[in-house]
């Protein structure tokens, strides 16, 4: 496994993930524009794990300008 930062081009690949997993909502802040927005505000604080050329996981960490 693999640990690295999230990219914008993680995008599809992350969002994928998170729908597939049971319980986990997604709304307006996880459309690509705002993801890329976020990524942009928050430099080496988001990360993905791969595994076999596939992404597994993802860590978001900062703020959006209004939440932390």
């Amino acid at each position: 496994m693999t640990v690295r930062p999230f990219r914008p081009e993680d995008i599809p690949a992350a969002r994928a993930l998170w729908q597939a997993m049971p319980g986990v909502g997604l709304s307006t802040a996880d459309e690509p524009t705002a993801l890329t927005t976020f990524l942009a505000r928050n430099p080496g604080t988001c990360f993905v794990t791969v595994a076999q050329g596939r992404l597994t996981g993802t860590i978001l960490v900062g703020h959006d300008g209004r939440r932390g």
